[in-house]
């Protein structure tokens, strides 16, 4: 049986849209974005130079500060950090590294007021606010954030932007809420 030209030319088409589908999708898995590393209350993580730990969370309306309560629109969302720099040299965090998000994927920026009215000494350890954290080489560094969320956050994670930090991947923290 033979094969007309037209036939031919819609076989050929057949061809050429079956391997632009399958180089597509070769292309699409191969370049797809790092998994992000992730992570939970508790446990740490590094990214970038630094090693992350969540050790404390809580959720509040109001902070108490020398000048009266700071009071949240919603809810502030209050992180206790513990950061140690891996690299030999003094690093200076970006707090527009450092976000929270829910489930909906909503980001929520820390706040620099609330933040550093957190920056206090706690039981003798000195806390400092996210927006001046600097990080001396192998040391811990307690670090406080505060948050302002929305009434309907829920599922949070603290997210470090590894592009921000010089990582490839994001780090993901689960603090509950």
């Amino acid at each position: 049986m033979a094969v007309t030209r037209r036939g031919r030319r819609l076989i050929a088409a057949l061809i050429l849209i079956t391997a632009v589908i399958v180089i597509g999708q070769v292309v699409r898995r191969n370049s797809a974005a790092p998994v992000a590393k992730r992570t939970a209350t508790g446990t740490s993580a590094t990214i970038g130079s630094v090693k992350w730990l969540v050790f404390g969370t809580f959720k509040t309306q109001e902070l108490a500060t020398a000048k009266g309560p700071l009071r949240a629109k919603s809810w502030f969302v209050v992180v206790d950090l513990s950061l140690t720099n891996t690299a030999g040299k003094t690093v200076k965090l970006d707090p527009s590294a450092v976000v929270v998000v829910d489930s909906q994927n909503r980001v929520y920026p820390a706040d620099k007021t609330a933040s550093d009215t957190r920056a206090v000494i706690y039981n003798g350890i000195p806390i400092s606010s996210l927006f001046d954290a600097n990080l001396p080489p192998k040391k811990p560094t307690r670090v406080g954030a505060v948050f302002p969320v929305g009434p309907s956050a829920s599922r949070l994670k603290l997210k470090v932007k590894g592009e921000k930090v010089g990582d490839e991947q994001d780090l993901l923290i689960d603090i509950g809420f």
